[in-house]
């Protein structure tokens, strides 16, 4: 078809039976394209759509012109003879760098919260996007005398004469290196540093931190925000996550958004996984699909609360699709992979003349992060049953937009 005068011109052998089955095929490749049940937001120059079941739903994964999306209609009983799930070559276009982010309950002091460069055709993030946590000012204690010291911890309430905190702090001080082990044994390596660990009182903010962890801090920090109602689990799993990443931090591990976050979470899994209520990381992504929540992990806005939205709650679910994805790339590639990936340059957008360290997903792999998600996507749907039937090469309507 000639894009420019609207025409078709018929093939040799045409027929007007052939004819009729091409228009047949035109007009649901185009129905897809349009349905809007589903849209999901990301970035993904890729050029193919993939068609994916869920329940009753058909999932279209429409990837043209620079856009990534999910969208469903409701469908009848399947075809069991349809083609595979495809995954797009290697040598597609590189998505945008996506930017590093916070932690599962605030910023790290050493990551960098601003958007990397962007691969042209990519859709633009507004610039009136929502801040995903409002940061806290870190606590000074480097003069302070701990109320309590551990193997690997000293222990300080914030402010001291905090009588509430002051008991919280006392009470998980004795935990913290049974909470430490098993993030050491998973990672395959001990904390070096003491780390001071300071429980503070939980803050009034619209998106506030419930953690932190400032591993090149002086001195290294873990920041707990807490009060009367902060249940136990929550306690424990923010511990577990902000140690995970003094444990992970390191000169070989180039970090963006999705290993920082994904690799603290992954190091941490029982602690995480028992305080959000999860069967398990795969099982969040299928139910953030199966509800029209996914976020891409090249979609630079994923973890700004669209309006009427919560913070917490988005983040917390933006973190469980990058930490099954980054538990997928460890199960293919190895936690030392994950850990040491090649970095590439890219220009500081706060301050173009300085660059920034991030990992670069082709090298280590021969996968860009555009191909990887698609991958892994289909592993884990499909293995929760949600089986990949086809391939559409209909353009995307409309596919960027909130999730």
């Amino acid at each position: 078809m000639s894009a420019a005068a609207g025409t078709a011109a018929s093939p040799p052998g045409a027929t007007p039976v052939r004819d009729a089955r091409r228009a047949r095929r035109a007009s649901r490749a185009a129905t897809l394209a349009l349905v809007p049940l589903l849209v999901v937001a990301g970035c993904a120059p890729l050029g193919t759509a993939g068609l994916l079941a869920a329940g009753g739903l058909l999932l279209a994964r429409s990837l043209g012109r620079g856009d990534f999306s999910l969208t469903a209609r409701a469908l009848p009983t399947p075809p069991t003879t349809w083609p595979a799930f495809a995954v797009p070559p290697a040598t597609e276009t590189r998505p945008a760098e996506v930017p590093a982010t916070p932690t599962m309950a605030t910023p790290t002091a050493w990551v960098s919260a601003a958007p990397g460069p962007r691969t042209a055709g990519a859709p633009t993030p507004t610039p009136t996007a929502v801040p995903a946590v409002d940061w806290p000012e870190l606590p000074e204690v480097g003069g302070r005398e701990p109320l309590l010291g551990t193997a690997h911890f000293l222990v300080h309430a914030d402010p001291p004469d905090d009588e509430q905190v002051t008991a919280v702090a006392r009470r998980w001080a004795p935990r913290l290196e049974a909470i430490l082990a098993p993030v050491e044994a998973r990672a395959g390596r001990t904390l070096q540093a003491p780390v001071h660990v300071v429980f503070a009182r939980a803050y009034q903010a619209r998106c506030p931190a419930r953690g932190l962890a400032a591993p090149r801090h002086d001195p290294p920090l873990i920041v707990v925000y807490v009060d009367a109602r902060t249940p136990a689990a929550q306690v424990h799993g923010v511990l577990a996550h902000e140690m995970a990443h003094h444990v992970s931090d390191s000169e070989d591990f180039t970090q963006d958004g999705i290993l920082v976050e994904g690799v603290a979470n992954w190091l941490a899994e029982p602690a995480m996984l028992a305080w959000l209520g999860l069967e398990s990381w795969d099982h969040a992504v299928r139910d953030a699909v199966a509800r029209g929540h996914y976020a891409s992990l090249v979609d630079p806005t994923a973890l700004s609360p669209r309006p009427g939205e919560d913070c917490i709650e988005r983040r917390d679910r933006v973190y469980a699709l990058r930490t099954s994805f980054v538990a997928w790339l460890i199960q293919h590639w190895g936690l030392d992979t994950v850990l040491a990936m090649p970095e590439t340059a890219v220009p500081d957008p706060d301050a173009p003349e300085r660059t920034l360290r991030r990992p670069d997903y082709a090298a280590a792999t021969g996968r860009t992060l555009a191909s990887l998600e698609l991958e892994w996507l289909e592993h884990v749907l499909r293995g929760g049953d949600m089986a990949a039937l086809a391939v559409s090469h209909a353009p995307a309507e409309g596919a960027y937009g909130d999730s």
